[in-house]
């Protein structure tokens, strides 16, 4: 008799089967999210938008991307003068759903301040090979553009840069959002508070696959 409960579908219950007949909690979560055939990311079936599976602010317009970008603008004149380095800038984003986040930014930029994109690098960190292929398709026109945007996967991303980027040159968005005015130290502070909980993030997810947690 299956003693599994009756509301799994049939790919999962023979992976479950496959790995003993019970799996930790990370485990489901895992393959229900992230299986490239079935997961709900993994596989590029995720639905974002007022005709989808749920909404976000960046899948209803772009005014909090342009929101978002107003304040990457600033803080980009400021790094800018403050390294005196020619070196491009990452604009980070982790999980980018459809794009449409990184796609409205874009657009911020291409309006207002076009230049600034000949210095900029825009990352998006992201697990699913599904949702790669949906943010490309949002992002093509950009991509067309010559615009640099990069993908990476978590286990991609070093020690102290993203694409040979270091850190104290890092923008991650998450920051931005905080729409904050705040002195240089404060936000180098922030940047490596970032990074630190970033690689503490990439620990704990690998003592969970070793101790099946």
């Amino acid at each position: 008799m299956n003693s599994l409960p009756a509301n799994n579908p049939d790919w999962l219950v023979k992976k479950i089967i496959k790995m003993g007949g019970t799996i930790s909690f990370y485990d489901f979560m895992n393959f229900a999210l992230n299986d490239p055939i079935n997961g709900y990311y993994g596989s590029g079936k995720a639905e974002l938008g007022v005709r989808g599976d749920f909404v976000t602010s960046p899948s209803l317009s772009d005014d909090f991307a342009f929101l978002v970008g107003k304040q990457i603008e600033d803080w980009l004149i400021q790094f800018k003068s403050s390294f005196l380095s020619n070196q491009k800038l990452a604009v980070t984003e982790f999980g980018a759903g459809d794009g449409s986040f990184m796609s409205g930014l874009i657009k911020y930029f291409l309006e207002n301040s076009k230049n600034f994109l000949e210095g900029i690098s825009f990352v998006i960190i992201e697990p699913n090979e599904g949702m790669v292929e949906k943010q490309k398709n949002k992002l093509e026109e950009f991509l067309n553009l010559g615009i640099d945007i990069l993908w990476k996967r978590l286990e991609e991303v070093e020690e102290n840069n993203i694409n040979g980027i270091e850190t104290k040159n890092l923008i991650n968005y998450f920051l931005m959002k905080c729409q904050l005015q705040v002195n240089w130290k404060k936000v180098l502070n922030l940047l490596k508070v970032s990074w630190e909980l970033l690689s503490r993030l990439k620990m704990l997810l690998k003592d969970g696959r070793q101790n099946g947690i």
